[in-house]
This record gives C-alpha cells, sequence and structure tokens, in this order.
C-alpha cells in the first residue's frame, strides 16, 4: 500500500521553493525603516555635537520649554521607528506577549539602559590633575588651554580632564538612552499585551495620554506645568534625588524623565500601528502573523498564494495614502489639545506625542514612496548604512565627542583654524561645519560596516 505524500518529491523542485521563499523575504524588507531611521541618528548626532553650544541657528536648538523645533523632533522620530520595527521584530511571536517575547523585551530594555548608563559614565569621572582652578569650556582661551596642557599629561588624562562628573554621587541616571529603553519596554508590552490590535491600542493609546493629562493635575500646585512644580520633577526627585538630574534648565530637572517614559510609551504605540499597517501591505493579512520563509511557505502549505509584486506594490501605495491621511489628522489633534495641555518636549506632554507621531508618519510615507515604491534607493544609501546600526552608530558619536573631540578642542592647531573658520563664514556656520564633519566621519564608519555586514542585534 502506498503512502500520498503532498511535500514534493523533486530535490530541485524543493530548492526552487527555498529559492523562492528567500527571495521573497529579500524583496520584503522595508528599506525605507533603514532610511528613515537613518536619517534620525544621522540628524540627532548633528545637532548633540555643535561646534560650539553659544553658536547654533534656531531650527537646531530646543525650544526652551513649550513649543517646537525640528530638533525637538529627533528623539520622538527615533521611538518613532522603533515602534514601526517593533511589529516586524515581533512577527515571530505573533504579536503575544509569551515568555519569549517578554524575555527579549526585558533583555533589549535591559542593555539599551545599561548602555545608556556606560556613555554616561565614559570616559571616567572628572579627576582635577592640578590644583589650579581651570574653566573647562570646549573652545577656551590659549592660557586655559595652556594649563590644561600642564595639568594632564597624557591623552586619557585630557578625556577624564573634560568629564562630566566627579562621584557616583552625582552621576546623573536618566539619558536619551535611558529614556528609549523604558518607552521601548513599556510600549511593546502594551502592544503584545492586547495581542496587537490595532483598535484596541489606538483606544489604549488614547486612555494612556488622557491618563498622563490628568497626571499633572493629580497633585495640585500652583504651576503644574512649570519648570520647578510639575508632576515629572517631583517624582524623579522623590525615586533618584535631586542630585542625580539634569542641571541645564537652571534647576534640577530631567527632560528624560521615569514618568515621561509613559507617554513615550505612546509614542512606541503610534509607531506601532503605523507598522502593522504597512506590514499587512507587505505581507498580507492572511500571512501576518508568519515570519521569514516560513511565509511563503505556509501559504504554499494552504494553498494560497502569496503577495506578487504587482499587489505588494499596490499595497504599499495603499499604506503610504493611510499614512499620509492619519498623520495629519493626530497633527490636528495635536493642536487642538494645545490649546489646554501645550506642546512640549520637556513634559513630553501628550499634544507633543500626537505631533512628533504625525510628522514621523507622514516623513515615513514619503521615505516609503521613495525607496519602495519608486526604488529611489541609491542616493539614500548613508542612511540606510546608518539605520542598520543605530545603536552602535550612537554609542559612537557618544565615545568620540567624550574622546576625539574632546582632545580635538585644546589643540592650539585647531583652536586657530576654528577661529579663522568663525571669521571666514560666521559663528553659526562655523559650529554647523564642524556638526557636518563629524556626521561625515561617522557616516564613513557607517558606509564600511555595513558594506562588511556587522552589525549589532540585540
Amino acid at each position: 500500500m502506498k503512502t500520498s505524500l503532498s511535500a514534493p518529491q523533486n530535490t530541485s523542485e524543493q530548492s526552487r521553493m527555498i529559492a523562492t521563499a528567500d527571495a521573497s523575504v529579500v524583496s520584503s524588507r522595508v528599506d525605507a525603516i533603514d532610511v528613515f531611521r537613518g536619517m534620525t541618528v544621522a540628524f540627532m548626532i548633528l545637532v548633540n555635537n555643535p561646534g560650539s553650544w553659544s553658536h547654533s541657528y534656531p531650527p537646531l536648538k530646543h525650544a526652551s520649554w513649550f513649543g517646537w523645533t525640528p530638533t525637538d523632533l529627533v528623539f520622538p522620530f527615533f521611538l518613532f521607528i522603533v515602534g514601526v520595527s517593533a511589529w516586524f521584530s515581533m512577527r515571530k511571536y505573533e504579536h503575544r506577549l509569551t515568555v519569549w517575547s517578554f524575555w527579549k523585551i526585558m533583555r533589549r530594555t535591559a542593555f539599551i539602559f545599561l548602555a545608556g548608563l556606560f556613555l554616561t559614565i565614559f570616559p571616567g569621572f572628572h579627576v582635577d590633575w592640578s590644583t589650579l582652578e581651570i574653566s573647562r569650556s570646549y573652545l577656551a582661551e590659549p592660557a586655559v588651554i595652556e594649563a590644561q596642557r600642564q595639568a594632564a599629561t597624557t591623552w586619557w588624562q585630557h578625556c577624564t580632564y573634560w568629564a562630566d562628573y566627579d562621584t557616583f554621587s552625582h552621576l546623573r541616571m536618566m539619558g536619551v538612552l535611558q529614556r528609549i529603553a523604558l518607552s521601548y519596554g513599556l510600549g511593546c508590552f502594551v502592544c503584545l499585551l492586547f495581542h496587537g490590535n490595532t483598535k484596541r491600542l489606538a483606544w489604549a493609546a488614547a486612555a494612556i495620554l488622557l491618563g498622563y493629562w490628568w497626571l499633572f493635575y493629580w497633585i495640585p500646585t500652583s504651576d503644574p506645568l512649570g519648570k520647578e512644580l510639575n508632576v515629572v520633577r517631583m517624582f524623579d526627585i522623590t525615586l533618584l534625588g535631586e542630585d542625580h538630574l539634569y542641571g541645564g534648565y537652571g534647576l534640577r530637572f530631567d527632560p528624560e524623565s521615569i514618568v515621561g517614559s509613559i507617554s513615550g510609551a505612546v509614542t512606541v504605540i503610534l509607531g506601532f500601528l503605523v507598522g502593522s499597517r504597512l506590514g499587512t501591505a507587505i505581507y498580507g493579512s492572511d500571512t501576518a502573523s508568519h515570519s521569514g520563509a516560513d511565509t511563503v511557505v505556509a501559504a504554499i502549505g494552504a494553498g494560497r498564494n502569496a503577495p506578487s509584486a504587482s499587489t505588494r506594490s499596490f499595497s504599499i501605495q495603499q499604506a503610504v495614502f493611510s499614512m499620509l491621511f492619519v498623520g495629519p489628522l493626530w497633527i490636528l489633534l495635536a493642536y487642538i489639545w494645545d490649546l489646554a495641555f501645550p506642546i512640549g518636549k520637556p513634559l513630553w506632554t501628550s499634544s507633543y506625542v500626537l505631533l512628533a507621531g504625525g510628522l514621523a508618519a507622514i516623513g515615513l510615507a514619503y521615505c516609503v514612496w521613495m525607496t519602495d515604491v519608486r526604488g529611489w534607493k541609491r542616493g539614500f544609501y548613508p542612511f540606510r548604512a546608518f539605520g542598520s546600526n543605530p545603536l552602535l552608530m550612537f554609542l559612537l558619536a557618544g565615545i568620540f565627542a567624550k574622546t576625539l573631540l574632546r582632545w580635538l578642542y585644546v589643540q592650539e592647531w585647531y583652536h586657530e583654524f576654528y577661529a579663522w573658520l568663525e571669521t571666514a563664514t560666521s559663528p553659526n556656520m562655523a559650529s554647523l561645519l564642524h556638526a557636518i564633519t563629524f556626521v561625515l566621519f561617522l557616516g564613513i564608519i557607517a558606509v564600511l560596516l555595513h558594506a562588511k555586514r556587522i552589525y549589532i542585534r540585540l
């Protein structure tokens, strides 16, 4: 008695099917995600490393409290694309909260948070190598530079001389990567808790933003949205201590606060919602729960056809139009909410979340249209390189800024060159050219790593 098998008997036929599945996976990669993420990382490095903090063009500065500039969009744009990527990375778990998906979220959260602490402490605590009272401004006077040369005789002593903290007792606990870690962890947990259901997630996001707004008035103060008496600052002081907060606002207040990670998680959720729409357009609703080559294999086994190139292209165009619809809608809601809960990055207000999410959706839509619909990929290669290694490039930027750039700042020849550049152009332009040069330097490293396929995967 012969047994009938549904699997192909021909080995060459099996190889052809596997090759077809692999080709489908390659073609299903969304280049726009890497491009958008790379643009965000590159701009983040640009605004964080001016030649002089005293001289920058207004769009390259943060708004003082309420309001926004392009620089204020960098951080939420990155959180948004983290949410988009989370939809794709969590497909293998069918967007459900399991032991393995929970472990992956916790592992990534812990690693990113610790990486942020490392970057805060690096290159070590400040050591006063002499009894001289020396100003530590980046572009100091020649006499100050000479005094530092006498105080610090080695390259590493130059670096630790410019260190940001003296002891652990004044170490800033939160930061950019720390906020990313907490927002990512909380946002992904919520997304998987609702099994990736977009309707439920939309209602959950709305509820969180409304609750965050209520939180500011939960503890009655004379100025709940001011710098000193807001709930964000009071909670951080209670949990971390005032000495561990950022001091750049004239008082101890950390814009990357713990409480702000709640609304930051909604930015991740908004990205997840857009990623769901984009992923469904690529893989089709019937195969959305599969990953990798299993997408095509499952479709063949069930008697269905994987989306053709033309169908996939049309679906992606529809996803683009969806993003171009929801983006302006979120922006409109943001400005309506701004009347009662003003747009502001330091407090990461609910209106700010909607504004940044709307602009990010529009920006990603144009990236998808240019790279994945029109096929204009060659000109975006450097940004793809940045976007393929976002954490590594951010860490390298911080490390080089605290070593190479700080060593460079005290070199007499560079001080003379920078002074000449300010005279030849303008202080603002000289500062911008310095930042652009640093981004180009890191861009070369990113391209080389991308060409060698060297990536950090968490």
